[in-house]
């Protein structure tokens, strides 16, 4: 069954003298879990300066039956310390701003439906970095 179909069940019950009748159908709980990580991280390579780095990111093959409401950015901070620096994103795409050029940035991200967040996607380094001015 894919996710969010309706599930309908009956029970019975048994002790030593035997089974009961089966009971009705129940009213059709919902198969729901976790979004799959989102994939493909990419640099928008058209956007970057040297202060801030966007990329974008493909959702995951299934929602888990409940539709993604946003996602949620974490950077490394070019210290190897994860943490959030955006929670409830909506749309594909991310700026993260007040960088420091010539520094290696990582960023993964999650998806986010009603039952919690998937999954890390795979993480993507990027050097905060553009091409240098004319010399003088």
């Amino acid at each position: 069954m894919p996710w969010g179909a309706g599930v309908f069940v009956k029970v019975l019950a048994f002790n030593s003298y035997g089974d009961s009748e089966l009971s009705d159908a129940g009213n059709g709980a919902v198969i729901i879990t976790y979004a799959d990580a989102p994939v493909s991280l990419i640099e928008t390579i058209s956007a970057r300066s040297a202060t801030s780095i966007t990329f974008s990111w493909t959702a995951g093959a299934t929602n888990g039956g409940s539709t993604v409401s946003g996602y949620r950015v974490n950077s490394d901070g070019a210290l190897g310390v994860w943490s959030v620096i955006a929670d409830n994103v909506v749309g594909t795409y991310y700026t993260a701003t007040g960088l420091t050029a010539g520094l290696t940035y990582s960023f993964k991200i999650e998806s986010e439906n009603e039952f919690g967040y998937s999954d890390y996607s795979q993480e993507v380094s990027i050097l905060c970095a553009t091409i240098p001015s004319k010399p003088a």
